[in-house]
C-alpha cells in the first residue's frame, strides 16, 4: 500500500514512522514535515535521523509549514512531553543528508501524481501541509485513497484546550478544509488513542527485541512515561493512526459528520462529531475511532520493531 506520512516529529511521530518502516505491507513513498512538537529545523533533523537509524535514507523528506493558515502557532509555555529535542532527549546519530529542495506540498503532489496506485495519506501533525496541498492541487484529490488523521477529541477532554486536541486546535481552519475535501477520512482522536497505550512491560519488550529501533523506541519513552505516572501506560497517539491504515479491524469506528469549530470563544478548535449525521442531517464524511483492540495493536507494533535494524 503506498503511503505518504505528514509529521511534526516528536516521540510518538517517530514511533509511527518506525511502525510504517517495519510493516512490509506499507510502501512509504515520502515524508512531509511541519513545525509542531518542536521547531521545524529540529523536526527535519529528527525525521532524517530516524530514517538513517533504520537504513532508509532513500525516502525523501520535504519541509512545509512553520505557521498555521491564519496567525501563528501559540507556544504552550509548558515542559514538552517530547523533551527538548523532540525525541525524549535521546541522542541518535545526526543525519548525513538534507531535506529535499522542494516544498512539502510539491513533494506530495509529485509522489501522488507519479504513483500508479491511489495513495493513503497519514497525517499526525496539524493539518496545515495537507490543507495547503488540497488548495493548491485540487485535481489530485481523486488519486488519494483515504486520509488517516490523528486528531480531535469528540467526547473527551482536549489536550490543547479543555475542548480541543492539539493537531486540530493548532490550525482549525486547515482541519476544516481537510474535513470538507470529500476524501474518505479515518479519524483517530484522543477518544481512542488514549486507549491505545503501551504498558511498562510492553515497552521493555521493545528494548529486548534485538534491534536498534526497538531500543531507541524504549529509550524515547522513558521521558514520555513520566507524563503518564499513575496511568496503565503511555498513549500511542500517532502509531495507532499508522496501524489503522493497514489493519481496519484494530479500531472500531462510527460513521459521522465531522467539522472543526472555528469561531467559538471557548470552543475554537473543538471537533464537532455528529454520529450518523443524526443531529445535523449532513452526510457522514469520516469514520471516527471509538475502541481499539489494544493487545493486537501491541503485538503488531512489537513485530514491526523486530523487523527493523
Amino acid at each position: 500500500m503506498p503511503v505518504l506520512l505528514d509529521v511534526d516529529t516528536g516521540i510518538d511521530d517517530a514511533l509511527a514512522l518506525l511502525y510504517l518502516l517495519g510493516e512490509p505491507r506499507a510502501k512509504l513513498l515520502g515524508i512531509t514535515a511541519m513545525e509542531g512538537s518542536v521547531p521545524l529545523a529540529q523536526v527535519a533533523r529528527n525525521t532524517l535521523a530516524v530514517l538513517r537509524l533504520c537504513g532508509r535514507e532513500d525516502i525523501p523528506v520535504a519541509l512545509g509549514a512553520k505557521k498555521p493558515l491564519l496567525g501563528r502557532f501559540s507556544p504552550s509555555g509548558k515542559v514538552s512531553i517530547h523533551g527538548e529535542n523532540g525525541l525524549g532527549n535521546v541522542s541518535i546519530p545526526d543525519p548525513v543528508r538534507r531535506p529535499a529542495p522542494c516544498r512539502a506540498v510539491e513533494l506530495m503532489a509529485r509522489l501522488i501524481e507519479e504513483s500508479p496506485e491511489r495513495v493513503t495519506v497519514v497525517a499526525v501533525a496539524a493539518m496545515t501541509n495537507l490543507a495547503t496541498f488540497l488548495l493548491c492541487y485540487p485535481h489530485l484529490k481523486e488519486k488519494i485513497e483515504q486520509l488517516v488523521l490523528m486528531g480531535g477529541a469528540a467526547w473527551c477532554r482536549g489536550n490543547f484546550s479543555p475542548v480541543a486536541e492539539a493537531n486540530i486546535g493548532r490550525d482549525p481552519e486547515a482541519a476544516q478544509i481537510v474535513f470538507s475535501a470529500g476524501i474518505p477520512i479515518k479519524l483517530a482522536g484522543l477518544d481512542v488513542t488514549y486507549k491505545a497505550y503501551a504498558t511498562a512491560a510492553e515497552r521493555e519488550a521493545w528494548r529486548d527485541c534485538g534491534t536498534r529501533a526497538g531500543r531507541f523506541a524504549w529509550e524515547m519513552f522513558i521521558h514520555y512515561a513520566a507524563f503518564y505516572e499513575g496511568a496503565p501506560g503511555c498513549a500511542l497517539h500517532d502509531p495507532l493512526a499508522a496501524a489503522w491504515v493497514l489493519d481496519e479491524a484494530l479500531v472500531r469506528s462510527l460513521p459521522a459528520h465531522l467539522e472543526a469549530d472555528l469561531c467559538g470563544r471557548y470552543t475554537r478548535g473543538a471537533t464537532a462529531v455528529d454520529v450518523g449525521g443524526a443531529k445535523t442531517g449532513r452526510p457522514c464524511n469520516a469514520l471516527v475511532g471509538v475502541e481499539v483492540d489494544r493487545e493486537a495493536f501491541a503485538h503488531r507494533l512489537l513485530a514491526a520493531l523486530r523487523r527493523l535494524p
